[in-house]
């Protein structure tokens, strides 16, 4: 049952379905609601009437609905301790017998206090609304531009640079989102993540949540944004592998016979630069005498040590030396008169000197002879071939 005068309550946005609705509520026995200002009206539905009753009497109630022209218009609760609702609106006073169940809307931000009034609910830092039901139990409902929070938690949080909320610079955010590769924000209240200008990349590279945006350095570049870092520029026959510049063709042009090595970057022979002669070959970049030896000896002489050298005349090549009415003594090396010959050695055909120390003496001064001029010959053909 209700008492008699000035019963007042709170219903809750659950009860009432309405968006941040905080009421509170008395009885009239006298008048209209509404009649004595400050916010007080009638209530205009049959659930708002039992939810008005139960936050009264703190037990459910029901309000039937009915339609009266000679009753009071709304929220009734008559005689006989029944509830209803009078769809009509006559202008009928209400009565200790029919007793009109009035409301106030105290808005979002108050409450319900026990003296029948609205009062302020306790600010949270950083909210732009809260709620309560009474001096200290405040939650948030909105949350400041930059901030985010769930309706009903205590705290709203910052949402930091490189970030933004999804209401942008808006209030009443509930969720927090880094800035997309490339993208940067100085501060979380504003409307979108910010990008970056041409030639420039942000201070988390390819990564998200960036907070400044810098250009890139002198001989570096950037297509985009979103990328770790910027890109060296790279001059002409080169190209960009693996983040620097690697040479595709020969930036130093090679003579003849000679072709560039791009590992050592230096140009290196493909073949000789010195014709070698007969008989030699390129070797350690200069000729060396092959097996063809690259001097030719004269008569008596032989190729030792890459020159020539006088050899000793065999047998014949001695004998040829031995002249008219001689011949070769091999066992003393030396020419002697030949027996058989008709000529004296050193005389003409008529000569008779059949003295034998006279034809060995004439023998040898014709070997003698010869034997000089055959090493002069020999001296002077080796000078022309050295």
């Amino acid at each position: 049952m209700f008492s008699k005068l000035h019963l007042f309550g709170m219903a809750t946005l659950a009860m009432l379905g309405a968006v941040d609705a905080v009421l509170v509520y008395k009885e009239r026995t006298s008048g209209e609601c509404g009649d004595s200002g400050g916010g007080w009206g009638k209530i205009t539905s049959a659930a708002a009437c039992g939810a008005g009753a139960s936050a009264i009497a703190g037990a459910a109630a029901i309000a039937a609905f009915k339609s009266f022209s000679n009753k009071p218009p709304g929220c009734i609760e008559q005689y006989d301790g029944s509830l209803f609702f009078n769809s009509q609106n006559p202008n009928v006073d209400c009565s200790s017998s029919y007793k009109c169940l009035c409301s106030m809307d105290c808005g979002a931000g108050n409450y319900a206090s026990t003296s029948g009034s609205c009062s302020t609910c306790v600010t949270i830092a950083n909210a732009a609304t809260v709620q309560c039901t009474t001096g200290s139990n405040e939650k948030i409902t909105t949350c400041d531009a930059g901030y985010y929070g769930t309706p009903g938690e205590a705290t709203c949080q910052t949402c930091a640079a490189g970030s933004i909320t999804n209401t942008g610079a808006g209030t009443g955010a509930t969720t927090c989102t880094p800035c997309a590769a490339g993208l940067y924000s100085l501060s979380s209240n504003v409307a979108s993540c910010q990008t970056c200008s041409n030639n420039s990349i942000t201070n988390t590279g390819a990564g998200t949540g960036a907070t400044t945006c810098t250009p890139c350095a002198a001989g570096l570049y950037s297509l985009s944004s979103n990328v770790a870092s910027c890109i060296p520029i790279c001059g002409d026959g080169t190209t960009l592998t693996n983040n620097k510049c690697e040479m595709n063709s020969p930036l130093v042009t090679c003579g003849n016979g000679t072709t560039f090595n791009a590992t050592t970057n230096n140009c290196e022979m493909d073949s000789p630069l010195v014709t070698c002669g007969d008989g030699t070959t390129l070797t350690a970049n200069k000729c060396e005498t092959t097996c063809s030896p690259a001097v030719t000896c004269g008569d008596g002489t032989a190729l030792t040590a890459n020159k020539c050298e006088i050899t000793s005349p065999t047998d014949d090549a001695l004998a040829k030396m031995c002249g008219e009415g001689t011949t070769f003594d091999k066992a003393k090396k030396k020419c002697v008169t030949d027996p058989t010959s008709r000529c004296t050695p050193g005389l003409t055909n008529t000569t008779t000197d059949k003295s034998a120390a006279a034809d060995e003496s004439a023998g040898s001064s014709r070997f003698v002879s010869r034997t000089a001029t055959l090493t002069a010959t020999v001296i002077i053909v080796l000078f022309y071939k050295l």
